[in-house]
């Protein structure tokens, strides 16, 4: 049961990590894709 829910917290924790990247990362692609 704990390794399971630790599995599931790092991808939560990694997912989370991640989401200012990829806003980043979408952010530049729409910006280079309208102009």
């Amino acid at each position: 049961l704990i390794p399971l829910l630790r599995t599931q917290f790092f991808i939560v924790m990694g997912l989370v990590d991640a989401i200012p990247m990829i806003a980043v990362g979408l952010g530049l692609y729409v910006m280079f894709a309208v102009a």
